[in-house]
């Protein structure tokens, strides 16, 4: 819930929160109006209780069978459906409901094949506190049914649905900036900055759904970073350990020289590989950008104006933020 982010809180601003009761008539438009009832609600939710809610998971077994003993008419009849591969055969019985103290001891026995398993799960809201006031989440499921182990019950329905797998749609802001906020990567004071940036430098756009879609670039440098073994460039996992060690410096666990002479070190091996295999970055980018290598531009086309780098350097060649 709201209360997540408080032990997250990077100091870089107080709290936004509500400082007096608005009427209708403070408000000049309804925008305005909804940004309000957000804060407040924000606000409110972080000051109530936990929902709380059972969370339940039911397991079933259907068309488990016992192994039939050699020369045996008790466990099966003449109907039976025969099964079998590599050479072995057995018979499966039809008719017979077998007691679940025999079915415990063909079990401990190993004489029993399981059937095929199913799973349900199921969730009880029993309180929902804070839910009630932040109605932009929502807490909810079904209820299954009370059963204790070793219950037997007949299905209502057998149903074979045929589908297909579907590829993940692309990132939406608000899953990336999940993503950043998982890995380690800015602050609530720097996330929006760092998702702006990487949209200017044209490796990533937003679409009419408002979820980001990778640029021919940014492909062709993932694909580069790859080429060279420097795949680092493309990972969270740098741009996180810098973040993590610029904290504990300010947290004073930690010398700036100390971390500045980590950084560099982790840099410099990145550099050395790339400077020896800039060819293969070069190849990559001529590929997705119609034939163009890096030898085809300028400086300019790379230079954004801006020598902050994120994690991958600055200046006129401007290497992308692993960020």
């Amino acid at each position: 819930g709201p209360r997540e982010a408080w032990s997250r809180n990077d100091e870089a601003h107080p709290p936004i929160h509500p400082v007096r009761f608005a009427h209708a008539g403070d408000f000049e438009n309804n925008e305005q109006r909804l940004l309000y009832e957000l804060v407040a609600r924000h606000f409110l939710a972080c000051c109530s209780r936990d929902a709380i809610g059972v969370d339940s998971c039911v397991e079933v077994e259907m068309g488990g069978y016992p192994m039939p003993e050699a020369d045996s008419e008790d466990e099966c009849d003449e109907g039976g459906e025969a099964m079998g591969a590599a050479g072995a055969h057995a018979v499966r019985p039809r008719r017979r409901t077998w007691t679940d103290k025999e079915e415990e001891e063909k079990r401990d026995a190993g004489q029993w094949v399981d059937g095929e398993l199913f799973e349900a799960r199921g969730l009880q809201v029993l309180q929902r506190n804070w839910l009630d006031v932040y109605r932009y989440e929502r807490w909810s499921g079904r209820q299954l049914p009370t059963m204790r182990v070793g219950d037997r019950f007949v299905p209502d329905e057998l149903r074979l649905s045929a589908g297909r797998t579907a590829p993940p749609l692309p990132l939406s802001e608000e899953q990336l900036l999940g993503l950043m906020e998982r890995h380690g990567i800015g602050t609530d004071a720097t996330m929006a900055d760092h998702i702006k940036k990487v949209q200017e430098r044209n490796y990533v756009v937003k679409d009419g759904g408002l979820r980001f879609r990778p640029r021919p670039l940014g492909v062709a440098l993932l694909e580069g970073y790859k080429a060279m073994g420097v795949n680092g460039m493309g990972m969270p996992n740098l741009r996180a350990a810098m973040e993590r060690d610029c904290n504990e410096v300010a947290a004073g666990r930690m010398q700036k020289e100390d971390m500045v002479r980590r950084c560099a070190e982790q840099m410099k091996q990145i550099f050395d590989i790339a400077a020896q295999h800039v060819h293969l970055l070069s190849a990559a980018v001529g590929r997705r950008l119609g034939g163009l290598g890096l030898d085809d531009h300028s400086d300019d086309d790379y230079d954004n104006g801006d020598d902050e780098g994120d994690g991958g350097g600055g200046g006129g060649g401007e290497w992308p933020s692993n960020g």
